[in-house]
């Protein structure tokens, strides 16, 4: 019985020393960024870019289903950027290391928080995310919180050239409503998640869950199909 007592007590303990590292690293997180130089960036014209929340501060790598799904568009010449934000070589993105379900979710919310409130934090999204206005032919495939991260990035500044952003079940705010900006809202049959928190229409509504779109054959083929022409909106 005191046990069954002390279970949930040690998982709040838990849960609040879990919050307190990340609050406590996420300025240490935005001082690396502020020592890097965002003119050595990794965006090139005809980038394919992942763009996402962070589960881990200290890297900026991507799983290998997100390499997988950015490989599949050499063919059409577009140029997979092999990490995650700020997209700098001289940030840890090399080695994947998979975080613990609770604390991603947890670092990912945190994210968010400073995405919308934090000057300083989106000073930085700026000086990284710039450089999409300047670039033509890129593709931006938005997870999480990343759709909300380009908003805030790209709030004062305009698009020399057009750019496509397909939104995999993200929940954001901001207005999208940018010239040469064009975002396809894909949310899943099977995700709460955006469907809840997340107020913008879907063009596309596959049949996967919040964390199987990159590995689906549905969204592989929107995408496809949108790129060519090929496919008009669900609304």
């Amino acid at each position: 019985m005191k046990k069954k007592r002390l279970d949930p007590l040690r998982g709040l303990l838990r849960l609040l020393r879990q919050i307190h590292f990340l609050l406590r690293e996420f300025p240490v997180y935005v001082r690396r960024l502020k020592g890097l130089d965002a003119g050595k960036t990794m965006l090139t014209h005809n980038s394919i870019l992942i763009l996402s929340g962070s589960g881990d501060y200290s890297r900026a790598a991507l799983t290998p289903a997100q390499k997988s799904f950015l490989r599949k568009w050499t063919a059409e010449g577009k140029i997979p950027v092999s990490s995650n934000f700020p997209y700098h070589p001289a940030f840890p993105h090399r080695h994947y290391r998979k975080p613990g379900l609770l604390f991603a979710s947890l670092s990912n919310i945190v994210y968010f928080w400073h995405t919308l409130y934090n000057p300083l934090f989106r000073s930085q999204l700026e000086r990284f995310l710039s450089p999409l206005s300047k670039l033509s032919g890129c593709i931006v495939i938005a997870q999480s919180s990343g759709l909300n991260v380009l908003l805030a990035a790209l709030k004062n500044q305009e698009l020399s050239y057009p750019l496509t952003v397909f939104s995999l079940g993200t929940i954001a705010r901001g207005s999208e409503r940018k010239k040469n900006l064009t975002v396809y809202h894909i949310k899943g049959r099977r995700d709460p998640y955006c469907r809840l928190l997340d107020l913008h229409q879907a063009h596309f509504n596959p049949s996967c869950d919040h964390f199987g779109y990159i590995r689906s054959r549905q969204v592989l083929s929107y995408v496809r199909q949108v790129l060519k022409g090929e496919r008009k909106d669900e609304g």
